[in-house]
């Protein structure tokens, strides 16, 4: 918030959680938490750009997320 009280950056979060059992019922995560967060610049005058800096921005989030829970899953596989 700038000082006239104008909103000027926006934090986007994504969270997931995420329980996984393998084939015989074991848990392998149980309600484990994967979350990624990124700021984002905050323009009234420029809406559609905004929502275009939004969805690739969320798309990041979307890679992060999948990407840990993909390393999750295979220092799981490993380990057991």
């Amino acid at each position: 918030i700038d000082p006239r009280a104008r909103l000027r950056e926006v934090e986007l979060t994504l969270r997931v959680v995420v329980k996984a059992e393998d084939a015989q019922g074991a848990v392998l995560l149980a309600g484990e938490s994967f979350e990624a967060a990124r700021m984002m610049h905050y323009d009234p005058n420029n809406l559609l750009g905004q929502g275009e800096d939004e969805a690739r921005l969320r798309g990041e989030m979307q890679e992060t997320v999948a990407q840990a829970l993909l390393a999750r899953l295979r220092s799981v596989a490993v380990s057991g």
